[in-house]
């Protein structure tokens, strides 16, 4: 986001990321994380116990404050219900703008999702799903 971008705003888009999309692993974190006082008041906003409800909710909001979710982050929380955001930080040699880490499995992407944009050699694939342990052990 760039640092135009409003603060409440952009306050209520990371309270959302972090109940919706949390690293509980810790397994990456900004050397230097964009911090967020009183993260708490604005996770109460969503309080729906649904992505779908929750993510009306943050549109509103944003908009409220004269904002959109910004593009990519908009595209990235539709294609996966286990992706995982990993805090912000500033990119001072990119314009000062906060930027996101996340991670996506491939294999968990909506279906819906794979059949519009996962194409390898002009064809659309359909990638495995997820193998579980029960059928790692018997492959073994």
């Amino acid at each position: 986001m760039y640092p135009s971008y409003n603060q409440e705003a952009r306050n209520y888009l990371y309270a959302f990321l972090n109940r919706y999309f949390p690293d509980n692993d810790r397994m990456v974190h900004p050397k230097f994380p964009v911090e967020i006082e009183n993260i708490e008041q604005y996770t109460q906003s969503f309080t729906d116990d649904s992505y779908e409800e929750d993510y009306k909710t943050l549109n509103r909001i944003i908009r409220e404050h004269k904002e959109n979710i910004p593009p990519l982050v908009n595209a990235y929380m539709n294609l996966s219900p286990t992706m995982r955001s990993f805090g912000a930080a500033i990119n001072a040699d990119f314009g000062n703008v906060e930027e996101i880490g996340i991670l996506i499995t491939i294999s968990d992407v909506y279906e819906k999702k794979k059949a519009r944009h996962i194409n390898i050699l002009g064809r659309k694939i359909k990638l495995p799903k997820r193998m579980t342990k029960k059928s790692k052990n018997q492959e073994e």
